[in-house]
């Protein structure tokens, strides 16, 4: 896992309950490999009440300074060990406060259910974004509405997607608008006028359904709205849009990441009450296969 995020880049990573299965030292090994820190504001050790990981962490890029704080809903009673998980809001209004003088935007990585993540966004008004990790039920889209507010985003099941943000400032002391349903509203939209010009390309709209009311005003509908679309698109403000880009199956695989997966889910299955991770374990039957592999063994 730990190898896979050196080789992507990863800024940070928010310790989640699940990283705790073999318990705090095995994980402490694999802090010692990760090319970037682990955080959490509200994992606490119950002997000492010192923090483990440290509890947020300054990124500087683009000339904005991004504070991203680490928020674990709850701890398993069966591997937390000496750890537990103090209230995620009151840490969480803590450390954003402490972020707020001295960053351009703040970013909360939550661990826990979506229900739990939906408190923590009502409560942690100051955050401008929260991403949400360990539910893995598919992020739900549609409609128009323009999102106020901390900006919400899940991924879902690990793996099938990649999440992109874009966020556009042009003052930074005003909110993010959250245009990502405009967006998908507007190529929805987009895709359904295309669709109804199939039926004949060398002829407009009018011509093609001029003797069907119905549709005609179907398409005047459409229209009317892709316009206001394109205007609350073009509206001035700091936005933020989001995509939700499913992985494309014909993609191949770069074979280095792919050993990493296969070695990492091996590990999964070797843990157990009784059980080390073991490197030398062939790889379970859960184990990726590439679809299609460039010469030189990069996707």
């Amino acid at each position: 896992m730990v190898d896979g995020y050196n080789i992507l880049g990863c800024d940070v990573m928010n310790v989640g309950a699940k990283d705790f299965a073999k318990g705090i030292d095995f994980l402490r090994e694999l802090e010692q490999t990760a090319s970037f820190p682990f955080i959490s504001s509200n994992i606490v050790n119950e002997k000492n009440g010192e923090l483990p990981f440290a509890p947020y962490k300054i990124l500087e890029k683009n000339g904005f300074r991004f504070g991203v704080v680490g928020l674990t809903a709850e701890l398993s009673p069966i591997t937390r060990g000496n750890l537990r998980a103090d209230p995620f809001i009151e840490r969480g209004k803590a450390v954003l406060s402490e972020l707020d003088a001295i960053t351009d935007i703040q970013i909360v990585l939550f661990n826990g259910s979506l229900d739990k993540a939906k408190i923590a966004r009502e409560a942690l008004t100051s955050a401008d974004l929260l991403f949400v990790s360990g539910d893995t039920r598919n992020p739900a889209r549609g409609g128009s509405e323009i999102s106020t507010g901390t900006v919400m985003k899940q991924l879902g099941k690990q793996g099938k997607s990649l999440g992109v943000v874009s966020i556009d400032v042009v003052d930074i002391d005003l909110p993010l608008r959250d245009l990502s349903n405009v967006q998908n509203r507007l190529k929805f939209l987009d895709k359904q006028l295309k669709r109804y010009a199939k039926k004949d390309p060398s002829k407009s709209m009018e011509e093609i359904y001029a003797d069907d009311e119905k549709m005609l005003n179907r398409v005047a509908t459409i229209q009317d709205e892709l316009e206001k679309l394109k205007l609350e698109l073009t509206a001035e403000g700091n936005s933020i849009q989001f995509d939700f880009v499913p992985m494309n199956k014909k993609v191949g695989e770069d074979l280095m990441l792919l050993s990493i997966v296969n070695e990492t889910l091996s590990n999964c299955d070797a843990l157990g009450p009784d059980k080390t991770p073991s490197k030398q374990k062939k790889p379970s039957s859960r184990s990726i296969k590439p679809s299609r592999v460039n010469p030189d063994g990069t996707g």
